[in-house]
């Protein structure tokens, strides 16, 4: 389970393409990732930048030009097992909607692009985005898990300090970095 909250290359397409920036600043995003955020990398990526980048642009052609990918996929696929390849439908055939990105997202956006230090969404608005509708303890833990991994932390208007498991579904939630640790995420 750990292993899906480390930075994968395509959940770094996934939130640079969100983020429509140009190719220098999506090219600044990815060198600061793997000059600053090298802990929150997944493992088999740590030691080659030039794998962890290819894999990067690799995905977000995926997504830019996914439509046109898609409508030649059986014929890519009929090709592929003519010279008895093989290839990992799902992966291209997925839907994308990970809780878990949207915390990446989160960090990402604050220590890079957001100069409020912050990111607000309504609790309500978050699990809708993924497709749930009401918070389980399994739920509510996956997302603990994922702000403590992450170290964000969840306020409500005022700055006063929130618990997941108490926000009223409307609540307004902002998240921030919390304080400087040395703890770093487990592998």
């Amino acid at each position: 389970m750990m292993e899906n909250l480390f930075y994968s290359p395509f959940d770094l397409a996934v939130i640079i393409s969100s983020m429509n920036f140009g190719l220098q600043k999506e090219n600044e995003l990815i060198n600061f990732i793997w000059e600053n955020e090298q802990n929150f990398i997944q493992p088999k990526y740590r030691n080659s930048k030039r794998k962890f980048v290819l894999n990067i642009y690799y995905w977000t052609n995926y997504l830019n030009n996914k439509a046109d990918i898609d409508l030649e996929f059986p014929a890519v696929k009929n090709d592929m097992i003519s010279v008895g390849a093989e290839i990992a439908e799902s992966q291209y055939i997925s839907n994308f909607s990970n809780l878990d990105l949207f915390f990446k997202s989160v960090r990402i956006r604050i220590i890079f692009d957001n100069k409020k230090g912050y990111v607000r969404i309504k609790f309500r608005t978050l699990l809708r985005q993924y497709g749930y509708h009401r918070r389980s303890e399994r739920l509510v833990d996956y997302i603990n898990t994922c702000i403590d991994f992450y170290r964000l932390k969840p306020y409500l208007r005022g700055g006063v300090e929130c618990d997941i498991r108490t926000v009223y579904i409307d609540e307004m939630i902002t998240f921030k970095l919390a304080e400087k640790s040395n703890d770093l995420p487990k592998e």
